[in-house]
């Protein structure tokens, strides 16, 4: 599991709100990747030549009451970094959100082109909140989404959480149901609210490779980098 908690990490992440995008130019141009960011414009975007098979990669965002409205702001920058980061032809991407209910943003066959998940991203908007039912984000994902799977293809679950689930035996439960179907499931606590060991409940083993946590929403830059390796190691 990776923490930022040390006082010289809290920061950097406060000192900079584009030190997490120039981690991210960082990273791609030692993959010997052009990549151009300015202001949200996206150009000449290729990435995870990394001899990575088929994947569908499902992104659960928290839209509790106690993410707020910056919070889910930030989430979203994150979410979309992830995403530029992963782009590949043989990449799929779905996006839930959940608190009380959960809500299908779109599903894996929707988009093809980057910049329509990435338009479809920033045009969520933020619900001010309710319960933290973790576990009916999970089930949405096994009964909805990867009810039907491509051939050959990697399932994975990007899950975010700034609290501890309002009714955590549904969570586990659906976690490890979601777990027998051969999706791996990342889960990303934000903030001192989620319970870790709930976290690492959710996630894949080992936890150490799928379990996140970071001090508050502007820390999440701070794992970008993890979360795309770890995301394409996990296939092939």
């Amino acid at each position: 599991m990776l923490i930022v908690t040390t006082f010289r990490e809290k920061k950097r992440v406060q000192g900079n709100a584009l030190n997490g995008l120039s981690e991210l130019v960082d990273i791609l141009i030692q993959l010997g990747i052009k990549f151009l960011h300015t202001y949200n414009k996206l150009y000449n975007i290729t990435f995870c030549s990394l001899g990575c098979g088929d994947a569908d990669i499902l992104i659960i965002m928290d839209e509790s009451g106690s993410v707020g409205t910056n919070g889910f702001t930030q989430m979203k920058t994150f979410v979309k970094d992830v995403i530029v980061g992963l782009n590949s032809p043989i990449f799929r991407f779905g996006v839930l959100t959940y608190s009380s209910n959960v809500t299908k943003i779109f599903g894996f066959s929707q988009f093809t082109r980057l910049s329509d998940i990435l338009a479809a991203i920033d045009s969520i908007r933020y619900s001010s909140g309710g319960s933290t039912y973790t576990g009916k984000g999970l089930e949405y994902a096994r009964t909805l989404i990867f009810n039907t799977k491509r051939e050959d293809a990697a399932n994975i679950v990007i899950l975010f959480t700034d609290g501890q689930s309002t009714d955590s035996s549904a969570t586990e439960r659906e976690a490890a149901l979601l777990r027998r179907q051969e999706v791996r499931i990342f889960s990303i606590g934000v903030g001192s609210g989620p319970n870790v060991e709930e976290l690492r409940l959710i996630a894949s083993s080992p936890s150490s490779e799928h379990v996140f946590q970071v001090s508050s929403f502007s820390a999440l830059s701070e794992i970008l980098r993890s979360v795309q390796n770890r995301t394409c190691e996990g296939k092939g």
